[in-house]
Formats: structure tokens, C-alpha cells, sequence
């Protein structure tokens, strides 16, 4: 493993799980509820992946099943993070048919591709959802927002 590679794994690996935490820690129940199903993913993943095979089924089925509930999460949540979740769970999802399509599709354009969406990509978006709870929870609650104030 080279350097660029050895951070690539080991930077989105550390960063997932520090942004997990986050979210378990200051997030709501929408942003703890998908850092879970992040961190199951995420421990899933390491379990049935072979390093160097390519495409493997199970962690397929792992990443479709991901998807499913992020697409129920940004249905029930209606937040803007959790429809950018299930839309970067998608694009994994669709790299993994990719590889299935067109066998010849180098491994190293496979393996970025599930790294950047299924990885990077959820890990920001999860960021920006407990970003999004912290100023949701600033703004006045409902009945003191100064529009409902009567005029001085």
C-alpha cells in the first residue's frame, strides 16, 4: 500500500468514525440514527471484505441495504443531509452495477468510486446533517421567533 492509498483508506476510515461519534454525541435522533446505520455499514464492510478480489456481493447487498433505509430516513427525517446520504448510498450502489456491467472496469476506478461515494461522500453529508441540527437547535422555538412579537 502506498502512501496515497494508505491515506486515502485510513483518513476516510478515522474521519467516518470521528464524524460518528460526533453525531452520536451532538447530533438529533435523525443524525444518530444514521451514524449507526453508518458505523453497521462500516463494521459490516470490514467483516466480508476481501482485500485485492474486487467486486464482492455481500458488501453489495450491505451497501443496498444502506441505501433502502437512507431513502426511508430522508422520507421520514426531510432534511436536506439526508437526502444527499441517500443519494451518495445510491451512487455506491450503482458502482457496484458498474463493475457487474463491464467486468473490464479497472479495479482501482471501482474501488475509488465506492470510497469516494459510500465513504467520503456519507461522511460529509452525515457532518453536514449534525452541522444542521446545531443551528436548527439556535434558531428561537416555535412561538418566540421575533415575527410573532408584537411590535415596540
Amino acid at each position: 500500500m502506498n502512501l496515497v492509498e494508505f491515506l486515502w483508506y485510513w483518513g476516510g476510515t478515522l474521519g467516518s468514525l470521528l464524524i460518528i461519534g460526533v453525531a452520536f454525541w451532538r447530533g438529533g435522533r435523525y443524525e444518530r440514527f444514521g451514524a449507526a446505520v453508518f458505523l453497521a455499514a462500516l463494521i459490516l464492510t470490514w467483516i466480508l471484505n476481501r482485500p485485492g478480489v474486487g467486486f464482492e456481493p455481500a458488501v453489495m447487498m450491505v451497501d443496498t441495504i444502506t441505501c433502502v433505509i437512507y431513502v426511508g430516513l430522508a422520507l421520514q427525517a426531510r432534511r436536506v443531509w439526508t437526502l444527499f446520504m441517500a443519494a451518495f448510498a445510491l451512487n455506491t450502489v450503482l458502482s457496484h452495477l458498474i463493475i457487474l456491467l463491464d467486468p473490464g472496469v479497472d479495479l482501482y476506478v471501482y474501488v475509488t468510486g465506492i470510497g469516494l461515494w459510500g465513504g467520503y461522500g456519507l461522511m460529509l453529508a452525515l457532518a453536514g446533517g449534525v452541522w444542521e441540527h446545531r443551528m436548527l437547535e439556535r434558531l428561537p422555538k416555535s412561538g418566540t421567533h421575533f415575527s410573532d412579537k408584537k411590535a415596540r
